[in-house]
This record gives structure tokens, C-alpha cells and sequence, in this order.
């Protein structure tokens, strides 16, 4: 392997357990503010939350570090608005207590998905098809969010 390569495979890897990390510190279950809220028949257990954002977190740096090799080194910006804005969900969500606001932040990362499945498919089909279920885990979270802003 290119050393080069070797570097851009780090960086991805690295820079979605930075996310996954802070999202995690951002996340606040416990909080009396999230117990007191009326949530949606649909949301699952916890422990879904817990098991499914590191697989996903795990494929988006698989995708991630796809494109940076097959591309050597462009199409990375999708990649950082996703994880930037992943952090941004849980900060609006969690620390603002903004159910509307946090709303609007999945439907813009939603937007970024698609950009980020099209930068993959840029670089790889393999690439691409790793961004989906993270693009259908966010539309689950679009309406479990939109039903909370509504019964809240």
C-alpha cells in the first residue's frame, strides 16, 4: 500500500471516531429534559442508537476512505459536512433543546448525504452504496424527530 494511501485511509478512519466521539459527549439520554419528552411510537429502544450509529459511523469512513484514495485526496468536503454536522444535530438537539431547529439540521444533512453519495459514486460504486444506510437511517430520524417537535 501507497504510503500516501496509508495516510488517507488514517485520516478517514480518524476523522469519523472524532465524530462518533463528540456526538457521543453531545448526547445526553439521561437528561431531565429529554426524559420529559413525548416521543414518537416508532422511536426504538435505546440500545438501537447505541449498536446502529457505529456501524454507520464505521461505513461512512469505509466510504470515506474510498474516495479519498480512488480520488486522491478531492471530493472530502461532503465527508466533513456530514461529520460536522452530525456533531451539530446532537449540540442543537441535546444542549440547545431545540427540537424544531435540530430538525431543520437533519434535513440539511440529509442534503449532504446525497452530496456525499455523489462524491462516492465519483470515486466508487462500493463507495456510494456505503452512504445509503446512513441517507435511510437519517430519514428515520427526520420523522422520529418531526414527530417529537409535534408532540412536544
Amino acid at each position: 500500500m501507497k504510503k500516501k494511501n496509508a495516510g488517507y485511509i488514517a485520516t478517514a478512519i480518524l476523522f469519523f471516531a472524532v465524530v462518533a466521539v463528540v456526538s457521543f459527549l453531545l448526547t445526553d439520554t439521561e437528561s431531565e429534559w429529554y426524559m420529559s419528552l413525548e416521543k414518537s411510537p416508532m422511536q426504538p429502544p435505546p440500545i438501537v442508537f447505541s449498536v446502529v450509529w457505529p456501524v454507520l459511523y464505521a461505513m461512512l469512513a469505509a466510504s470515506f476512505a474510498v474516495t479519498l484514495v480512488k480520488r486522491q485526496g478531492s471530493g472530502s468536503l461532503s465527508y466533513v459536512a456530514t461529520g460536522v454536522g452530525c456533531c451539530f444535530w446532537n449540540y442543537v438537539f441535546f444542549t440547545l433543546h431545540t427540537v424544531v431547529g435540530a430538525l431543520f439540521v437533519i434535513g440539511a444533512l440529509i442534503l449532504a448525504g446525497v452530496w456525499m453519495f455523489v462524491s462516492g459514486s465519483r470515486a466508487a460504486k462500493a463507495a456510494a452504496w456505503l452512504t445509503v444506510p446512513y441517507i435511510a437511517w437519517l430519514a428515520f430520524a427526520f420523522v422520529l424527530n418531526f414527530s417529537t417537535a409535534l408532540l412536544n
